[in-house]
């Protein structure tokens, strides 16, 4: 079996969450990606790149950090984030369908303001989230060999695969394996198409395979 020859990948500490997680969000494809994942499998966006972050500078989640984690951003997003994403979304749809009750240029220049100014609250929220979130990870910073951020990135996101769903009821279970190597590879700033990180990566989903059912079923 084939071992990573890069050791060590660029220092994290100066680097806050909330800069890690826009710097990441903003590479190619990785978007997509983790809006597939927050829309076909339940999963938060600000968690998938909590996980990757820990996974670099801390390796592995506890389970009474994560557990804080989990409960904070499941209420969180009921009570705050998706009652303004959906209102921020259904007034979109509104602009689109020329749906709006007055056909009015001076109406249609408000609705949208109104809308961007939600957005604006939305983000946010979004950063009042990524700040506690780092607030909560109380763990020593590490060097961290790249096998070890990689497995640990692996773990950290089966974690928050078990707490969104039951496997049997996630659906397209070989995109969603395809979707976690393209997040870990961006996040861990390898480049996606080194066949020997990729193959690292790949090997440790398959390692961790019980978390990740190549059939949708334990």
């Amino acid at each position: 079996m084939d071992r990573i020859e890069i050791i060590h990948t660029p220092p994290t500490a100066s680097e806050s969450f909330w800069d890690y997680s826009n710097r990441i969000y903003r590479k190619s494809g990785v978007t997509q990606c983790c809006l597939s994942l927050q829309d076909l499998y339940g999963l938060d966006v600000n968690l998938l790149l909590f996980a990757c972050w820990h996974a670099r500078s801390r390796g592995l989640f506890a389970s009474t950090m994560l557990n804080h984690a989990l409960a904070f951003s499941s209420a969180w997003s009921v009570h705050v984030v998706n009652p303004l994403r959906n209102a921020r979304r259904w007034m979109k749809t509104q602009m689109q369908n020329d749906a709006l009750p007055l056909e009015d240029t001076a109406f249609t220049a408000k609705f949208s303001n109104l809308r961007e100014q939600i957005k604006g609250i939305e983000l946010q929220c979004e950063k009042f989230q990524e700040h506690t979130l780092e607030s909560l990870a109380t763990a020593p910073e590490l060097s961290l060999s790249l096998e070890m951020q990689i497995a640990s990135a692996v773990y950290n996101l089966h974690c928050l695969l078990d707490d969104a769903a039951n496997p049997r009821h996630i659906p397209h279970p070989l995109p969603l394996r395809d979707f976690l190597a393209t997040l870990i590879l961006n996040a861990l700033d390898q480049d996606p198409d080194d066949p020997v990180i990729l193959q690292a990566v790949s090997r440790e989903l398959t390692a961790q395979a019980r978390d990740l059912p190549a059939d949708g079923h334990r």
